[in-house]
């Protein structure tokens, strides 16, 4: 009998065990699941997500010929200019060309405050770092940072 109530007991802690093992990889999960949701409303994936972005090349066209002629080949890819913080300066006002993220601070894991839709008028108040600018929404007057450009250059926003 003593013998049947360590077998017992050994199987009730590692049936404990497993379930806290469970229970921690269910949170892990959860945490994983909040995070991908948060990523897919990011900037990033968005652009990932998009079938066409402005001002990106064409795609290169299939040559029939291993060796194509001057005449056969594709017009050279336009270059993606960079975006200079010196193109908004303080005072003016910005277009946002797609969707941005504004932010409470010049920071990227800042809190979020709102999404900028394209097309939202805002008036640049101050540059940051980077690619960073403090606008005021015109719409709403709420203030924060957004990006200027992609990291990959792509323009955030125009001159109005």
């Amino acid at each position: 009998r003593f013998r049947a109530d360590q077998e017992a007991e050994r199987l009730r802690e590692e049936r404990d065990g497993l379930v806290r093992q469970v229970q921690v990889e269910t949170q892990r999960q959860l945490d994983l699941r909040e995070q991908l949701e948060a990523d897919r409303k990011s900037w990033g994936f968005l652009c990932m997500r998009k079938k066409h972005v402005p001002q990106s090349p064409p795609a290169s066209p299939i040559l029939s010929s291993p060796t194509p002629s001057s005449s056969q080949r594709p017009p050279p890819a336009p270059r993606q200019e960079r975006v200079l913080q010196d193109d908004f300066p303080v005072g003016s006002t910005v277009r946002t060309v797609d969707s941005a993220m504004m932010r409470a601070g010049p920071d990227m894991a800042s809190d979020r405050l709102q999404e900028l839709p394209p097309g939202q008028l805002c008036l640049v108040l101050e540059r940051g770092a980077g690619r960073r600018l403090l606008v005021r929404d015109m719409g709403s007057g709420q203030e924060g940072w957004i990006s200027s450009a992609t990291r990959a250059g792509v323009r955030v926003l125009m001159l109005a």
